[in-house]
C-alpha cells in the first residue's frame, strides 16, 4: 500500500514539475523573447490566441484529418512490422527471404518516396497512410527482432526440454519477453508519424495542419504557421503519452 502511495505521488510531483516547466516557457515567451525579436519572427502569445479564435473551424477540420492519416498509418506499419518480425523469428526460410527486401528498404527514408506516393496514388489519403506505414513499418521490424534475438535463450531451452510446443514458446515465452521492445518501438512511431504525416501533406494535400503551414507560409503568417506546429506538437505529445501510458500498463509484471 505504501509503495502505491509512493508512486502516486511521485506522479504528482512529476506533473507539478511539468506544469511549472510549461508555465515558465510561457514567462519566457511573454516577457523576454518578444521584447527583443520582432512579433515576424516569432509571434506573441496573443496573436497565437487571436489566431486561434479566427481559424478555430479550419483548424478543427485540419486536425481531424491529419490525426486520422497519422493513426490510420501507425496501426498499419506497425501491425504488419510486428508480423513480419514475428514470422521472420518463426521461420529461418522467410527470414531468409525478406531481410533482403528489409534492408534495402531501411536506409531508404519514406520522405524521399514522396513523389512517387503522390505520381501513384494522388495527394489524397491513401498515399499519405501508406508512406507513414512504409516509415513505422520498417522501425517495427528492428526494434521487434531485436527484442525477440535478445531474449535470454535459457528459458526457450528450458521450455524446449519440457516437452513445449513451438507455438506455446511464443505465447508464454518470446512474445511477453520482446514486449518491451515492441513498445519501445510504438513510442518512437507515435513521433516519427507526426513528422512523416506533417511532411507528407507539405507536398501535397487537401487539407491538414501540414496544408495550413503551407499557406501561411505563402503570406508570411507567422502567427498561424507558429499555432499550427504548436498543434502538432501537443497532438504528439499527447499520443506518446497514450502509447507509453498503454506500456507501462501491458508490462506491468516487469516491476514486480
Amino acid at each position: 500500500m505504501k509503495s502505491n502511495k509512493g508512486i502516486f505521488n511521485k506522479n504528482i510531483q512529476n506533473v507539478l514539475v511539468m506544469v511549472f516547466s510549461i508555465i515558465f516557457g510561457l514567462l519566457i515567451w511573454g516577457f523576454v523573447i518578444n521584447r527583443f525579436i520582432d512579433e515576424l519572427y516569432w509571434p506573441s502569445i496573443p496573436s497565437i490566441i487571436d489566431a486561434l479564435v479566427q481559424m478555430k473551424g479550419t483548424i478543427v477540420v485540419s486536425m481531424g484529418a491529419s490525426i486520422y492519416r497519422t493513426i490510420a498509418g501507425y496501426v498499419l506499419g506497425c501491425f504488419l512490422g510486428i508480423s513480419i518480425a514475428y514470422l521472420m523469428s518463426w521461420n529461418r526460410w522467410f527470414n531468409a527471404f525478406i531481410t533482403p527486401y528489409i534492408e534495402i528498404i531501411r536506409p531508404i527514408p519514406a520522405l524521399a518516396l514522396i513523389p512517387f506516393f503522390i505520381l501513384w496514388f494522388g495527394i489524397g489519403d491513401l498515399g499519405k497512410i501508406l508512406m507513414i506505414a512504409m516509415g513505422t513499418f520498417v522501425i517495427m521490424v528492428i526494434t521487434t527482432l531485436e527484442g525477440i534475438f535478445q531474449l535470454d535463450q535459457v528459458y526457450v531451452k528450458a521450455a524446449t526440454i519440457l516437452g513445449a510446443s513451438k507455438w506455446r514458446i511464443y505465447k508464454t515465452i518470446v512474445f511477453p519477453g520482446s514486449l518491451p521492445a515492441i513498445m519501445g518501438g510504438l513510442r518512437v512511431n507515435a513521433a516519427f508519424s507526426f513528422g512523416m504525416m506533417i511532411a507528407s501533406e507539405f507536398l501535397g494535400a487537401k487539407t491538414g495542419l501540414g496544408l495550413i503551414i503551407i499557406i501561411a507560409r505563402r503570406t508570411m503568417s507567422t502567427d498561424v504557421m507558429l499555432l499550427s506546429v504548436i498543434i502538432i506538437g501537443i497532438l504528439a505529445f499527447l499520443f506518446d503519452r497514450l502509447v507509453l501510458s498503454i506500456g507501462r500498463y501491458v508490462t506491468r509484471w516487469m516491476s514486480t
